[in-house]
Parts: structure tokens; C-alpha cells; sequence
């Protein structure tokens, strides 16, 4: 009889202690946040651009990590292309094409600006005119993935091209 006793208080523990051992597994340990509960990346001050047919985002790129990372790739609902861009100026003349990633250093950020590096959505699947807004989906090399909401501004003398992008 004290046999069995022990065996379950025994077999009780044994399961406790498996249950707080997946409990601490499953924890909210987010690899987003650094260790004073600040996210780890951050995107400020997002905005958009858009023309007929292409519509393009900015925003500052904060790494509060001790880890480089990268955006490596974008989506959006209102397009059925996105890439990552930046403008290039030889002489006089100024080109948008396509990067593989945009790097964020550790402790430090990355802007995307008007005659810089952007994100482009090509094939839009709705028209996108000043004061709309969608959501756009960043994956960076990490693994972390995060949506921004961009609101869509009107193109000012800032725009980086001359008759916009």
C-alpha cells in the first residue's frame, strides 16, 4: 500500500515537472524584444507613394538588436508584385533597380526615402490614391516577419525622380 503511495506522488512530480518544463518552453520568450522590452526592430514614420500602375513604401528600419539583420522581402495584398529597390544616379541620369536585401545593422538603422532605397509594389490589384492605406508584410533574414500599415501620401518635391516613380 505505501508502495503505491509513493509510486503515484512519485509519477505526480514526474509530470509537474514535465508540465513547467513545456510551460517554459512554450513561455513568451519573443526574439523580437531585447532584454529592456524594447522590440528589437522597430519601422518608423511608414509612408506611400502611388502612380497609376506602381505604388512604393517608406519607412526607417531601427535595429535595437546586437545582431545585424535584413529585410529580405516584402508583400502586400494591393499588389501582385513587391520588391525590394533602390535608385541609382550615374551622371545625370537616375534608375531604380531591384536589391536582394536591405541590410540593418546592429544598434543601428536603415532609411527607405524617396530617391533611395524603397520597397516597390508593381501590378497593383486596386487603385491606391493619397489617404489610402494597406497593410505591408516585411520579412527580414531573422526569421521575423511583422506588417506595417502605410498610408499613401501625395508626391512632393522630395520624390527623389523628377515625375515621380
Amino acid at each position: 500500500m505505501r508502495y503505491l503511495k509513493l509510486t503515484r506522488l512519485l509519477a505526480s512530480i514526474a509530470v509537474l515537472a514535465l508540465l513547467m518544463f513545456a510551460a517554459a518552453a512554450c513561455g513568451d520568450d519573443d526574439e523580437d524584444t531585447g532584454d529592456d522590452g524594447t522590440e528589437e526592430i522597430a519601422i518608423m514614420e511608414p509612408f506611400g507613394r502611388a502612380t497609376l500602375d506602381t505604388a512604393s513604401a517608406y519607412f526607417t528600419i531601427k535595429n535595437n538588436g546586437d545582431t545585424d539583420d535584413a529585410l529580405v522581402a516584402a508583400s502586400a495584398p494591393v499588389a501582385d508584385m513587391v520588391s525590394l529597390h533602390e535608385v541609382v544616379t550615374q551622371g545625370a541620369e537616375s534608375k531604380m533597380q531591384p536589391v536582394d536585401k536591405i541590410d540593418v545593422p546592429a544598434g543601428g538603422e536603415t532609411q527607405l526615402k524617396p530617391g533611395g532605397l524603397h520597397v516597390m509594389l508593381e501590378e497593383l490589384t486596386q487603385d491606391l490614391k493619397e489617404g489610402d492605406s494597406y497593410t505591408l508584410t516585411l520579412e527580414f533574414e531573422s526569421g521575423l516577419t511583422m506588417d506595417v500599415e502605410i498610408t499613401v501620401e501625395s508626391y512632393t518635391s522630395d520624390s527623389g525622380m523628377e515625375g515621380g516613380m
